[in-house]
């Protein structure tokens, strides 16, 4: 099996670069708003994990699904792969991993390794991103407020 690297940078003032380099960008969150860093990696072309946290990424990654549904189980959807939340506690470097960590584990190298799921959902964000585009997202705002003013 293929070895993998983890790069931790720091700051980086410009991490497109790099995002845009990696084979994979993987979104652990708890909770977000509209999740920036999403919708930037798929910016990128990078085939994306996600936890299916409230809100955004099933919005962005699977949305013609139940917002309001959240997956126990890796889901591949439409553009990503939506992966359980993570349990909110303290834990040692020693204890180990529980059944949500190991689904992480084993999703994540699973997309690693398949090159053609990969690139797969590597076109699918590229699909994807085009919808949040700002003359597209700008043509919205416009229907709406003229919607508003009749």
């Amino acid at each position: 099996s293929e070895s993998f690297d983890v790069y931790f940078l720091g700051f980086q003032k410009n991490p497109f670069k790099f995002i845009a380099r990696s084979k994979l960008f993987v979104f652990p969150s708890l909770w977000e708003g509209f999740p920036n860093a999403l919708a930037e990696a798929m910016a990128c072309g990078t085939a994306v994990v996600s936890a299916d946290c409230r809100s955004g990424p099933r919005e962005i990654l699977a949305p013609n699904t139940d917002f309001e549904y959240q997956t126990k189980e890796p889901e591949y959807a439409e553009y990503g792969i939506l992966m359980p939340v993570f349990e909110v506690k303290y834990k040692r470097a020693d204890e180990p991993l529980d059944e949500v960590e190991k689904m992480w584990v084993e999703t994540i190298i699973n997309l690693l390794e398949d090159e053609k799921l990969r690139q797969h959902y590597t076109q699918k964000v590229l699909q994807r991103v085009r919808d949040f585009d700002i003359e597209k997202i700008a043509e919205g705002w416009s229907e709406i407020l003229m919607e508003i003013q009749r």
